[in-house]
């Protein structure tokens, strides 16, 4: 059944009366409900017979509501203006149906329930329900999304509950002329300022951190055609200069308006009543949540021990048979060890509470991005065992890897933690009895992430595999590390001292020489000099140290020296 336009107006003029609780005349009726004013009196008298409303005549005269708003009912008003409210001609009260077939028809019985729903559904909408302020009324329809191309400088609006917001979009110049447009049509003008200033295209890329920033403010909305109501207002930005993008959002958090202090009551007591009712769940269930709370850190505990032990190599072989299988492995299966380990950037390297808590968290976001695998937690160490995929090639799996930290590192940049994320990967061993090797291997190349850093200058790498640490995994063989010292070049350990006595920068120079192929040109766009500072600074090598650039041998063996005295360095 639709409902016919009278009805559609009978409901307007109802709720707007309730809602007004006085005296209104017809041409307020039709100028504010958009109600045909030569209509308006047919509705009202079939009002005015069911009681709902009542009229006066007069120059003051009009119509006003007759009861109280929650004593009518949805099904009253459209009951006056309908000529029926059965869905169905075999349910009016005459019955009807052209093959007398409705006591044992079931679409009857179908149309009978549908029937008394819809009955029942109308009577329990009171007009008061609908003219109370809903969440829309008290939140407002404000609710915009801008993106913005910082490299390109240009912005689309991505959602806005209100359209003139994307004509707004359409008709601004730029991003900054629909910032102000927007301020001006929609802020508080006394906030003009500080939201403009916050948000202006330029000032975008200010206070970044690791090229990502996130900030607030808050601000005064203008409620159109309501000057004695104002809502609060939050503007955020969320910029990634590496994604060349950011995300500008205005959206309520608090509104003011006189009716507040009604919506305010309701929601008090609706709030007490579920506090009391959970209150009552809590002190039901508590003693049992607590003993299962217990069971399960104690299983947690068992887990950890058990998974120390078998990366550690304490267990007889008789003991891992029984571990690996409390913890579900098969010998015949093929496993990997993943050492995630978090690095604390300040200079002690000592962890807070809060640090240690932080790690707590990572390791709960890496059970729900990895949750087939088994993860325990040591200090600031997270350890994983893996069983490996067969259909994966390492390579595959290396860039699966980069792309968890990728999002870890993302998640301690949202949280504005100061966290250094790295992923150090084993070898894959057939069965849980070799798991040692390859925890081994996994601890050693998160060891030497740094030293990769420092020869690659790729500040950002945070994933190595052991299998791609050529012939650093000689270095972890190395009982004495001060032994490597000698392996480097006497030429070398001239420059070096050279440098330290004078300041000089022909050790960097060299690092930048040979890692662009001893081209000059690159080499001086590497560093931002003149070419002919680096042939200067080329030539003081030579005299120094005599290195013959033009021998294969000795060019192998300075490189090879420059790595071993960074890592010499990186250990001290």
């Amino acid at each position: 059944m639709q409902l016919t336009s009278t009805t559609d107006y009978a409901i307007r003029i109802v709720c707007y009366l309730a809602a007004q609780r006085q005296m209104i005349a017809t041409s307020e009726l039709s100028q504010e409900l958009s109600v045909p004013s030569s209509y308006i009196p047919k509705i009202t008298k079939k009002l005015k017979q069911a009681g709902i409303i009542k009229a006066c005549e007069g120059i003051k005269g009009g119509y006003q509501i007759a009861k109280h708003p929650e004593n009518i009912s949805l099904r009253d008003v459209i009951s006056c203006t309908e000529s029926t409210m059965a869905i169905s001609r075999c349910l009016e009260k005459e019955g009807g149906c052209s093959q007398n077939y409705i006591a044992c028809c079931k679409v009857h019985q179908i149309l009978l329930d549908l029937q008394n729903i819809y009955n029942n559904r109308l009577e329990s909408v009171k007009i008061s329900d609908i003219i109370r302020p809903g969440k829309d009324e008290y939140l407002g329809k404000f609710y915009v999304i801008i993106k913005v191309n910082l490299r390109e400088k240009d912005y689309e609006c991505i959602y806005s509950h209100n359209h003139d917001v994307y004509e707004q979009v359409k008709t601004a110049e730029s991003y900054d002329d629909f910032i102000k447009k927007y301020a001006e049509k929609y802020i508080c003008e006394a906030d003009w300022v500080n939201v403009q200033k916050c948000l202006a295209g330029e000032n975008l890329t200010e206070h970044l951190v690791d090229g990502c920033v996130e900030e607030e403010i808050f601000y005064r909305g203008i409620i159109e055609n309501n000057g004695t109501s104002y809502v609060w207002m939050k503007a955020s930005k969320y910029v990634d200069v590496k994604e060349n993008t950011a995300i500008i959002t205005f959206h309520n958090t608090k509104v003011i308006p006189n009716t507040i202090v009604t919506m305010e009551q309701e929601l008090r007591k609706k709030e007490q009543d579920v506090c009391m009712e959970l209150e009552n769940a809590t002190i039901n269930l508590q003693d049992g949540f607590l003993s299962e709370f217990a069971q399960d850190e104690e299983k947690k505990t068992y887990q950890r021990d058990i998974i120390h032990n078998i990366l550690n190599g304490l267990l007889s072989s008789k003991e891992m048979t029984e571990a690996a299988a409390q913890l579900g492995m098969k010998e015949s299966d093929t496993y990997r060890v993943v050492d995630f380990h978090t690095i604390t950037k300040n200079v002690q390297r000592k962890y807070t509470k809060e640090q240690l808590h932080e790690v707590g968290v990572i390791e709960g976001e890496l059970m729900h991005l990895l949750p087939d695998a088994l993860i325990y937690r040591n200090m600031d160490q997270i350890v994983m065992i893996q069983q490996v995929d067969s259909n994966q090639t390492e390579l595959e799996y290396q860039k699966e890897m980069e792309e968890i930290e990728e999002v870890i590192q993302r998640s301690i940049l949202y949280r504005k933690k100061d966290t250094d994320f790295q992923i150090g990967i084993g070898k894959s061993v057939e069965g849980y009895q070799r798991l040692k090797e390859s925890y081994y291997e996994a601890s050693q190349a998160i060891k030497y992430i740094e030293i990769i850093r420092l020869v690659t200058g790729d500040k950002n790498k945070s994933v190595v595999h052991y299998s791609n640490l050529g012939f650093f995994q000689i270095f972890g063989k190395v009982d004495d590390m001060t032994e490597l010292e000698r392996c480097i070049p006497e030429t070398l350990k001239k420059l070096y001292l050279y440098d330290d006595e004078h300041k000089g920068e022909l050790i960097t120079t060299l690092q930048m020489y040979l890692r662009n192929n001893q081209s000059i040109k690159k080499t001086a766009g590497a560093m931002f000099v003149h070419y002919r500072t680096i042939s200067y600074r080329l030539e003081k090598i030579k005299q120094i140290s005599g290195i013959n650039f033009d021998n294969a041998n000795e060019v192998l063996a300075v490189s090879n020296g420059l790595i071993i005295y960074k890592m010499l360095k990186e250990i001290e």
